[in-house]
Order: C-alpha cells, then sequence, then structure tokens
C-alpha cells in the first residue's frame, strides 16, 4: 500500500522525501491533486517510515550538495558520460536533441522572450558548460553567463502555402542540427515571424543538459520570467544555491561502496538470462547500425475506457502504470510468442531533495522483466508486475549506464542494450505555456528522433487515455504500429471484461483483422502435379525478389 502511494506520488509528479523526521514534498506547477494529497498526510507516518526505510529516493540522512570550488574540469554524472561517449563515436549527431516548435497568436514582446531565455542560460550553469576530454575521460566546464543563441527568420512575405513548407523545413532543421558539446550553449532557440501576431517558436535543447523533468521547469521558468520581463519588472525566480556539476560530483562521491554492490547485486539477479532482443515481427530487415528516424501514430482511448482501467487498477491495489505496463507486456508477448518480455521505463531519477529546481540530466531508465507464465491470469501478472515496479524503485540509484557495464550484455551498434522497446505514463508534471495576450499550439506533423524501436507514451486527460505509438521507421511500416495499436485496445477492453482470466485467452485481434486470419487459415488448395515445391518456391521468389519471407530480427 505505502509503497505504491510513493510511486502513485511520483507518477503525479510530486516527490516526497523526509527532512528533520518530516514529510515534505515538491511538486511541479500544475498542483498537487486534492484526492492524492488526502491519501498522503492520512498515511503520513507510514510514508515516512517506508521513506527512512528505502535509503534510496525519499532519503533521511542525505548529505547535502556542496558547491564545488574548483570548476575547470568537473567529471560527468555517469548519464553524461554515457551520453558523451556516443557524441564522441559518432562525431556529433542529433539523435539526443529535445527540440519542440510552439506557434504563437497575438502580441509577442520579442524583447521580454530574449531575456527570458538570456536569463535561464544564467541561472542554469549547466546550459552554458562546455564538454571536453582530460585523459580520455570526459569532463565538463561550466561558462561565464552569456545570451542566449537565438536566431531569426522573417517569413512575413511568403504566401500561405510557401510559408507552412518554410516553416516546417527550418524546424526540422533546428532539430536535426547536432550541437557541438565542445562550444555550444545548450539551449537554441529560434523565432520565425509569419505575421505581425503570428510567430513560430523554436526550442532544441541537448539530453546531456536537460530531461523531461527538466522541460517542466522551462516552461515554468520562462512563464513567470516572461511575465515579469513584459511589464518591467525584475526576475522573481529565487536564486539557485547549487547546479549541476555540484551534483555531477556529489554523484561520483556517494555512489560507491557496500550499497551501490547491494542494488548491483539485485539487477544482475534479476535480468540474469534476458533475452538480447525483443521478438516482435518487425518489417524491414534490422540495420547493421541503428537508425534515429522516428515517426508517429496517436492513438485516443475515451474516457469511460480511462475510468474503468482506473478502478481496476485501485481495486487490485495497483497505480494506473502497473496496469498498462503490465498490459503493454502482455501485448509484446503475444505478438511475438514470447514468455519472457523486457522494457525500460524512464524514471526522473532527482534522488536528492536539493537537485528538485534543477534544468539536468537526471534521468534514469529502469528495465522491466516480465515473465509470461502458461497458467497465469491478468489478476497474478498485474500482482507479479507490481512486485517488479516496487523492487525496481527500491534500486532505482544504479544508473543505466553503470548496470549495462555490470551486465556486460553483447553489444551492437544495430539496437540499444538490455531492452529496445520503452513504455512511459506521462504525469503531467509542468503546467502549460501561458502567456498573456498569447494563443500557444504545438506545430503539429513533426516526426521526431527515437532511440529504441518503439516507444508507447501514454498520457491522462480530461478526455480519456492519449497513448502515442513513436516507432523506428527503418523496422516498422506505419500500418504495422496502426494494428498493434488496435490490437492493444481490443487487449484493454478484453481486460475489463475478464481479469480473472487466463493470459493467453484475452484477446488480442482486432475485429477488422478477423476475416484476413481466417483467409490465412484457409490452407487447402491445389497444387500443380508437373511441378515440385522448390519449383514453385522459385516461381515465388522471381516474380517478387523484393518480397521478404519472414521477418528478420537479427
Amino acid at each position: 500500500m505505502i509503497p505504491n502511494l510513493v510511486k502513485e506520488a511520483l507518477e503525479a509528479g510530486v516527490q516526497l522525501h523526509v527532512e528533520n523526521g518530516g514529510l515534505k514534498f515538491a511538486v511541479r506547477k500544475g498542483g498537487f491533486p486534492a484526492e492524492l494529497r488526502e491519501k498522503v498526510v492520512r498515511h503520513k507516518q507510514e510514508i515516512v517510515a517506508f521513506l527512512s526505510r528505502l535509503g534510496g529516493a525519499g532519503q533521511t540522512q542525505q548529505s547535502p550538495l556542496l558547491r564545488v570550488a574548483d570548476r575547470t574540469a568537473v567529471p560527468l554524472s555517469f548519464a553524461q558520460q554515457r551520453l558523451w561517449f556516443v557524441d564522441q563515436l559518432e562525431g556529433g549527431s542529433h539523435q539526443y536533441n529535445i527540440s519542440a516548435a510552439l506557434r504563437l497568436t497575438g502580441h509577442l514582446d520579442t524583447s521580454a522572450l530574449q531575456r527570458a531565455f538570456d536569463e535561464i542560460v544564467s541561472r542554469h550553469e549547466v546550459l552554458r558548460t562546455l564538454y571536453r576530454s582530460d585523459g580520455g575521460e570526459g569532463v565538463q566546464v561550466p561558462q561565464p553567463p552569456r545570451p542566449a543563441q537565438t536566431t531569426y527568420a522573417d517569413l512575413s512575405g511568403l504566401v500561405a502555402d510557401e510559408q507552412e513548407r518554410r516553416t516546417r523545413e527550418l524546424a526540422k532543421r533546428d532539430a536535426e542540427t547536432p550541437f557541438d558539446l565542445r562550444g555550444d550553449i545548450l539551449l537554441r532557440t529560434g523565432l520565425l515571424k509569419l505575421g505581425d501576431d503570428e510567430h513560430v517558436l523554436l526550442f532544441t535543447m541537448h539530453h546531456i543538459a536537460s530531461d523531461g523533468w527538466s522541460l517542466g521547469i522551462l516552461v515554468n521558468e520562462f512563464t513567470e520570467l516572461y511575465v515579469a520581463f513584459s511589464q518591467g519588472k525584475p526576475s522573481p525566480l529565487p536564486p539557485l544555491s547549487i547546479q549541476y556539476a555540484d551534483y555531477a560530483a556529489w554523484q561520483r562521491n556517494t555512489l560507491q561502496g557496500e550499497e551501490l554492490n547491494r542494488q548491483i547485486d539485485y539487477w544482475t539477479k534479476k535480468l540474469d538470462g534476458i533475452p538480447r532482443l525483443h521478438s516482435l515481427p518487425l518489417d524491414k530487415q534490422r540495420p547493421p547500425q541503428q537508425q534515429f528516424a522516428g515517426k508517429r501514430h496517436v492513438q485516443s482511448l475515451d474516457r469511460t475506457l480511462l475510468d474503468e482501467l482506473r478502478n481496476l487498477a485501485a481495486a487490485n491495489g495497483v497505480t494506473l502504470f502497473v496496469l498498462l505496463q503490465s498490459a503493454f507486456s502482455l501485448l509484446v508477448g503475444r505478438w511475438s510468442n514470447e514468455s519472457d518480455v523486457v522494457i525500460g521505463s524512464p524514471v526522473a531519477g532527482r534522488i536528492h531533495k536539493d537537485v528538485e529546481p534543477l534544468i539536468g540530466c537526471f534521468l534514469n531508465t529502469l528495465t522491466l522483466r516480465t515473465e509470461l507464465g502458461p497458467s497465469l491470469t491478468f489478476k497474478e501478472l498485474l500482482a507479479r508486475s507490481k512486485e517488479t515496479v516496487l523492487e525496481a524503485f527500491s534500486h532505482q540509484q544504479v544508473p543505466f549506464e553503470m548496470l549495462v557495464d555490470a551486465l556486460k550484455p553483447e553489444r551492437s551498434l544495430a539496437h540499444s542494450p538490455l531492452f529496445q522497446l520503452l513504455f512511459v505514463l506521462q504525469n503531467n508534471d509542468h503546467g502549460p505555456l501561458d502567456l498573456p495576450g498569447l494563443t500557444i499550439r504545438e506545430v503539429g506533423g513533426m516526426d521526431g528522433v527515437i532511440r529504441y524501436d518503439l516507444e508507447l507514451s501514454c498520457a491522462e486527460g480530461g478526455k480519456g487515455l492519449t497513448l502515442t505509438w513513436s516507432y523506428a521507421d527503418s523496422l516498422f511500416e506505419r500500418g504495422t504500429i496502426e494494428r498493434l495499436a488496435d490490437s492493444f485496445a481490443v487487449l484493454l477492453h478484453s481486460i475489463l471484461a475478464a481479469p480473472g482470466a487466463n493470459i493467453h485467452e484475452l484477446s488480442v485481434v482486432a475485429e477488422r483483422d478477423l476475416a484476413t486470419y481466417d483467409a490465412w487459415n484457409l490452407t487447402q488448395t491445389d497444387f500443380p502435379a508437373d511441378r515440385t515445391i522448390h519449383q514453385l518456391f522459385e516461381q515465388q521468389a522471381a516474380a517478387h525478389p523484393g518480397a521478404a519471407c519472414c521477418s528478420n530480427n537479427w
């Protein structure tokens, strides 16, 4: 109950920790949900006791983060180390760019906008930090404050169609332009003028200096700064007592010894013998080197279904995350005919309370293993998944990069190690970008970078559940992903109808596919009597030379 409540809070963007024997929390702009707050207050003492025992997120005796005096060559955090290595290996790449394009309609104060971005770069040292090699090891070298790197383009003289084409071209170019980690500010902004009251704002950050939680901080701080500067007021934000480099040095100094060995030992036992690759059927042969061009398919499930899923989760003492992650793992198992499914899921990784207001790369990724036994019911699967998730959270201090080093899986440039499928439940941990006098909406239709074969991101909303299926188009066709998404919806309805049923009896076949599958099962046919099987095979190969006889998952 209590571990699940702590997990539920994290999913809602509320991080709980113990300080001086009392329960404290940090919450992103967007609030502390009333129902969740009531449950936390009701179980406050049990939460304090649990976090006291946990020894990770929520640590009661955390040593304070101190400012590093010598900032000429600060060690990289473990997460940064891997990103720096990838950048060195590929000589600069856009695969770890984090980008957005927003259409702004209304009166825009361009001076306040520029000042707001300048203040954010000045405020967060990690955005103006350079990355260099020192004896073969990556180090970070924070730089003095300087203005944000902003470009401007006036497209107001173009006709509408050409303006739209040029806008998408510039947005794509900005998102795909690599950063030079040795010399660039790692927040790049651009402003496209479409008319006096119509602009498109572009911004891109590198993952070595940012993560999902950081985007919430960026949005919240930019909103407050823009409003203040447009009204001629000074910055309303309090100064930061530490910076990301201080955290990196603290992590290197503290993440060692007996506790670290205990956590690594858990993971090595938990993940022993996991499959090297998932077995989802691919539409295309896997390239020898991983490709990062991704496409998206967006699926909407109505509010009634979302409410029923929430009720089922509550009735079984699990969070919505556990239920959806279990269902996704089951879907993968059923589609691939595999009983051992491994999926990654990101966590905020902010295990020290002092780092909550910082932009930076704190994200960690947990490796969740689901074993689908032949006689397992979905309710039993939920109980197992709950245990797996809670254990993973209790051992989340081990950075993914360190875990890979400890497990030493067979490495390949063709795919990511340990897992190639990702599951995310968005917690909406920041408020919307709401600026006075402006209507803001995202520029749609922009395909982005994907770092895994398939990523499923779920977001709760007032109208229901939005599922974004991001996939590597070097591996999958859109039609396959659409069928997979339809299959997931069928599975969810089937689970709600019979949660106590055997997981292998739950339906995963969409109605539109039933006729196709029935036709495939009509295998009786007449063959020419004057030709052998291998001759018929050669005839088909000659008629369809580009067709694959089976999915290739090498």
